[in-house]
């Protein structure tokens, strides 16, 4: 079927029809003489035709779209296996990495536990391993402390308290992570000593849930103090009070979902 005929037939159509469908009133032989040219460019028409070729050209286009993400995907998993890179094939996602790989077109959404991270486009497997591993090096870029950690954390609890968002020495994880960020640049030298937008490091809720599971990886406890967490119930989750944390070490399944944090104290 050609489409430029079709598409010729339809904008007569649509200018046999205009002085029927304006509001100025037409004599009856004018609307005989738009009558008979609508019926006339009508015949021009082949509208089952024109909406099987419709169906037809959806059809393939779904279907190299289907075909086109299935290879990403397998490229994606295979170029990981070769780089013995953990990962796993879901139904909707995959797993590479501590990263969840979701795809919607030619959009590729990555997210770290409950944290998205950013969404880029790329259509080759291979290359969007190399793009997952770039991400890791951003995430791995500053060497990780579990004591530097523990120290911000309990600054941020101490700034938290202050402001009387604690009930009972326990802290929503959300309301603690930018009290956190603060603690983090009151121990960089460069912003204590000019405070700027320059000075000050970005440091995204995605590294936090990122360098929280690498804190408990080792365990949640530092010397004689132990990082305590409650998990949400079904309503928080809702409310998008919870964070969840990447598994790091499992592509099984989805990390540790965390909804109060709290420091205990050993006894003795």
């Amino acid at each position: 079927m050609s489409m430029a005929l079709q598409k010729k037939a339809l904008d007569a159509l649509s200018r046999s029809l205009r002085p029927l469908a304006d509001e100025k009133p037409l004599t009856a032989e004018q609307q005989t003489a738009a009558l008979k040219k609508a019926l006339a460019a009508l015949n021009g028409l082949d509208l089952a035709g024109l909406r099987s070729e419709l169906e037809r050209r959806r059809d393939e286009l779904e279907q190299k779209a289907t075909t086109d993400l299935a290879r990403r995907r397998e490229d994606l998993l295979r170029a990981a296996r070769e780089q013995s890179i953990p990962h796993k094939r879901f139904s909707e996602y995959d797993r590479v990495g501590p990263f969840k790989v979701s795809y919607k077109g030619k959009k590729v959404a990555l997210e770290l536990g409950s944290e998205k991270m950013v969404e880029l486009e790329e259509l080759n497997g291979a290359r969007l391993l190399t793009a997952l591993q770039d991400r890791m090096t951003e995430l791995d870029k500053d060497p990780f402390s579990r004591e530097e950690f523990f120290a911000c954390l309990k600054e941020a609890f101490r700034m938290a308290k202050e402001r009387g968002l604690a009930a009972e020495g326990r802290f929503p994880i959300k309301r603690i992570f930018p009290f956190f960020v603060l603690a983090k640049q009151a121990r960089r030298d460069a912003f204590l000593q000019k405070p700027s937008t320059k000075t000050f490091q970005e440091y995204p809720v995605y590294q936090f849930v990122y360098d929280l599971a690498r804190f408990g990886r080792d365990g949640w406890r530092l010397g004689d103090e132990m990082l305590r967490t409650q998990t949400p119930n079904m309503a928080t989750i809702s409310q998008g009070k919870a964070m969840m944390l990447p598994a790091l070490d499992s592509q099984d399944g989805t990390g540790q979902q965390v909804a109060v944090v709290w420091i205990e104290k050993r006894e003795g």
